[in-house]
């Protein structure tokens, strides 16, 4: 019995883009190996519509799909154990987390499904973690461009790679799951304090100033990884959003301006954490308070 694990990313998000971008910004639409077992590719309608229906809840009528699937992030020879169990090691999850980095998609597990299957006849189809925390994803904003290129996806099979390689500390580790839980979260409010515990997470070394830290350092790391249009006023401008919010004051309805805003922290942060995935001596700035405390003193 062969094993395989799907994720089927949807073309809702490409549904709502205008010619001209899909045609600067072609979707993936040749298979991509990401890693020897991992490829993002374009499985078969048959094949993407049962998963479909065993992902979606059974109602009494039915009902026109809206929907057809883009491109799939997909594991051959996945763990057999548990034998129903979605990606147990979680690989694939992560190669999906990675992807954000170098582009934001809402790619989720809401069709999520593993597929046991013997000489390409399937034996059976077990739905994924399609409803509860993950089953979603969301982007800031609905009209930006929700999906990957074929050069996107093979910088994803570099960073995955390089993740697999790389011995991150857990500053690293814990600021790429705030960025992943900020993805999985809908509501601003949420979001804003998850990407500056992210960053937190990288730069924060003592106990008082908190605030100086953050904006002095955010303002140094979006200069290190090419996003330098971004002051130390502008940092702490979000860090006093972000105090806000922690206090119970809500901004769901954003404006512009403050979602501009947003948006620069997300980017630095992803690219922040993508830059210490691919370069280790970088990434040895955050192993400890010191070597931090010693590259940008306060």
């Amino acid at each position: 019995m062969k094993i395989k694990d799907v994720a089927i990313f949807t073309n809702s998000g490409i549904s709502r883009a205008s010619q001209e971008e899909i045609k600067q910004f072609p979707p993936i639409r040749n298979k991509l190996e990401i890693e020897e077992d991992i490829y993002i590719e374009r499985i078969s309608r048959e094949l993407s519509d049962k998963i479909f229906s065993s992902c979606e809840p059974k109602g009494a009528s039915d009902a026109v799909r809206q929907y057809v699937q883009l491109y799939s992030f997909v594991r051959y020879d996945a763990p057999a154990l548990p034998p129903l169990h979605w990606d147990s090691d979680e690989r694939l999850q992560i190669c999906m987390g990675l992807s954000r980095l170098i582009h934001p998609t809402t790619i989720s597990f809401e069709y999520s499904a593993r597929i046991r299957y013997e000489e390409d006849k399937i034996h059976d189809i077990t739905p994924g973690p399609v409803s509860g925390f993950g089953a979603h994803a969301w982007v800031s904003r609905e009209n930006s461009r929700n999906w990957l290129t074929e050069a996107e996806g093979k910088e994803n099979a570099i960073l995955l790679n390089a993740h697999s390689e790389a011995n991150l500390s857990e500053r690293i580790k814990q600021a790429l799951w705030f960025l992943e839980y900020a993805f999985r979260t809908y509501f601003m409010d949420v979001r804003w304090p998850l990407i500056c515990m992210g960053l937190e997470s990288l730069i924060h070394t003592d106990k008082y100033r908190s605030t100086k830290q953050f904006s002095y350092r955010v303002e140094k790391l979006a200069f290190e990884v090419g996003k330098g249009n971004f002051p130390e006023q502008k940092a702490d401008e979000a860090y006093t959003m972000r105090s806000k919010l922690v206090h119970g004051q809500l901004i769901r309805n954003i404006e512009n301006y403050k979602l501009e805003l947003y948006e620069s922290l997300e980017d630095i942060l992803r690219s922040v954490l993508k830059k210490a995935i691919l370069d280790s001596s970088f990434a040895e700035i955050f192993s400890s308070d010191n070597k931090i405390r010693n590259k940008w003193p306060i």
